[in-house]
């Protein structure tokens, strides 16, 4: 009656191996099993909202570069003045900005596209060009890299590094415009390549993170099969014309009102649409992939949680009428004993 009553109490058939051996060990690699579809189920939920966070921040860059595109038609206008364009560079700086915080998204505390250096962002805006190599013409201005050059940040050396020249005895500057003019009357030799380092005024140069942004993020999503969650920062835009560097173009070309400049700076937009397009693609492609196998695990998980009831549950009705028995013979045990005990004392008393 006590192994009715406990089953009762915990609705569990097997209260210890000895109860079914065979069920005992059915049960246990039934658990496991469980166990592992659990795990597989937190890392589709990981991978679900790794990706979905991934989906919508290609989706603003997608936006961003719409806005590019937009003030650059605007840009293109044969009507704009020098000053009207500068005032546009400041806008596509801050579409720069944009872009970069976008690439530096975060999903929880880590970054979405540094590979398996994501606790540091993948770009940086930098104001330091180190080593530009130019290629000098006396007394012509050459233009550099980049355009708005930070006052005094110009040092400029020969290929080797060892010599050292002097602004306004062997070269000028024009820091607006970014341009350098080699004099003939200095030590510079015509028709010779030179270093130039320097500063620009607005932080301009996309720098990738050092420690790289590649390494495979991989979530294991069901027994032997893995799914790559993540996209390499460097992998978002276009392979030959990144769009970082297209603005950085873009906010040069206009800076130098350089109407020929933002004219072909326009010709790589498109190309870097397509490219996030495609990225965006992959992702929506690997979501649906992910849905379905939450899909699957659940209804697995289901069917293995019906077998092991099915084993490990009690028959709630059964055992009731076996606790009922099994109560009417012990009351009918304990009356019989009460009589006997009754008997033998009266047996006693005569």
């Amino acid at each position: 009656m006590v192994k009715a009553q406990t089953q009762l109490t915990s609705s569990k058939r097997i209260q210890r191996p000895s109860d079914d051996p065979g069920g005992t060990s059915r049960l246990m690699n039934l658990k496991a099993y469980l166990s592992r579809y659990e795990r597989y189920e937190k890392n589709v939920d990981d991978a679900s909202q790794w990706l979905i966070d991934t989906e919508s921040t290609l989706d603003g860059i997608l936006d961003v570069i719409s806005d590019i595109n937009n003030v650059m038609l605007q840009a293109s206008n044969d009507t704009l003045s020098d000053a009207e364009r500068k005032i546009l560079a400041g806008q596509m700086h801050e579409f720069l900005e944009d872009l970069v915080q976008r690439l530096n998204q975060k999903s929880g505390d880590v970054y979405l596209f540094g590979g398996t250096n994501n606790d540091t962002p993948p770009y940086t805006l930098s104001n330091d060009v180190e080593d530009e190599t130019f290629t000098a013409i006396h007394d012509e201005a050459v233009e550099l890299q980049n355009a708005g050059l930070s006052t005094g940040s110009v040092v400029v050396t020969s290929v080797d590094g060892l010599t050292q020249y002097t602004e306004d005895v062997d070269y000028s500057i024009d820091y607006e415009n970014g341009t350098i003019t080699v004099l003939a009357s200095g030590s510079m030799a015509d028709a010779t390549d030179y270093l130039i380092s320097y500063e620009t005024e607005r932080a301009v140069i996309p720098t990738l993170n050092p420690e790289g942004v590649d390494g495979a993020l991989m979530r294991k999503i069901d027994e032997g099969v893995s799914i790559q969650i993540n996209i390499a920062a460097d992998s978002v835009f276009s392979e030959t014309n990144d769009m970082l560097d297209v603005v950085r173009q873009v906010i040069t070309a206009l800076e130098r009102n350089d109407e020929a400049g933002i004219r072909e700076s326009r010709e790589y937009i498109e190309e870097n649409i397509d490219a996030v397009t495609r990225v965006m693609g992959e992702v929506g492609s690997k979501i649906g992939r992910i849905e379905l196998q939450k899909e699957k695990l659940a209804m697995n998980q289901i069917n293995l949680e019906r077998v092991i009831s099915s084993i490990e549950d009690a028959d709630i009705a059964s055992l009731i009428i076996e606790f009922q028995k099994e109560q009417l013979a012990y009351q009918a045990t304990l009356s019989t004993a009460a009589d006997l005990m009754q008997t033998s004392l009266l047996d006693y008393l005569q």
